[in-house]
């Protein structure tokens, strides 16, 4: 197992650029269950410290089920996540009754590694990661598009 990362620097490291990717402090690759799992931790890393509601997310990730059933989905992918980074999983994942996030101050990235973008890095954001929902793919698609438009007006 890997050890614990100092609160002085982050405890992963997101690679979004080109195939995601995560990284815990020491360098290894971290190995998501699923596919969904890795997309949830990537959309949550993105969203900011304020996360996002539990009924978005199970929107977002589970489109047309029924709440409860999208609902248990989501319980699900998010202990695969924190399976996943057991290591670090109580730096850096916060759950509350209706929201999820992420801590940022414990995840770099390449996009704010030396304040870089995916156009001037190993390519474009989240190649293939597309998860077959219509709003997670969506996001991706427009995080692509404000990723290379902020590229070209710099």
């Amino acid at each position: 197992m890997t050890r614990r990362s100092s609160d002085s620097r982050p405890c992963v490291f997101l690679r979004v650029c080109d195939r995601a990717r995560v990284l815990d402090a020491d360098g290894s690759p971290v190995r998501f269950p699923t596919h969904k799992s890795l997309a949830l931790f990537i959309y949550l890393a993105r969203a900011g410290d304020a996360g996002a509601a539990r009924d978005h997310l199970s929107e977002l990730f589970w489109p047309g089920r029924p709440d409860h059933d999208a609902r248990r989905a989501l319980r699900g992918t998010l202990h695969e996540m924190r399976s996943a980074i057991c290591f670090s999983a109580d730096k850096i994942i916060r759950q509350a009754r209706d929201r999820v996030s992420l801590k940022q101050a414990a995840i770099a990235t390449d996009l704010d590694f030396e304040k870089r973008d995916c156009a001037t890095t190993a390519g474009d954001f989240l190649v293939g990661l597309e998860i077959g929902t219509p709003g997670f793919d969506h996001w991706c698609a427009e995080e692509r598009a404000r990723l290379r438009d902020a590229a070209l007006n710099t």
